[in-house]
């Protein structure tokens, strides 16, 4: 049985190993083991466990294309917000010009 350290599924998780510790405190995330009876000692993760978890969990969907096409609003065209451009506000000239940010 080879075990694993809370430094290495983190990154194999791609994630910080506080994440991962917090997951722990909340119950979620890879099952875990503690080599001391304090429930304040070092988390280990079993390999085996580990990597059954991992395949447990469901896909995402993974390139940007369909990323893209899961957006509420992926086949509307984006725009640059426009916003009136005002010369000498506050004497009375205005512009009706608009300006892309």
């Amino acid at each position: 049985m080879k075990l694993l350290s809370p430094a290495h599924v983190a990154e194999a998780l791609g994630i910080k190993p506080q994440s991962l510790r917090l997951r722990r405190m909340k119950g979620q995330g890879p099952p875990f083991i503690r080599l001391s009876d304090s429930p304040t000692g070092r988390a280990y993760y079993r390999e085996s466990e580990f990597n059954a978890w991992l395949a447990a969990r469901p896909s995402r969907m993974g390139t940007a294309e369909e990323k893209q096409a899961a957006l509420p609003c992926a086949s509307a065209p984006l725009h640059a917000p426009t916003v009136p451009e005002s010369v000498g506000e506050g004497s009375g000239a205005t512009s009706t010009t608009s300006r892309a940010f």
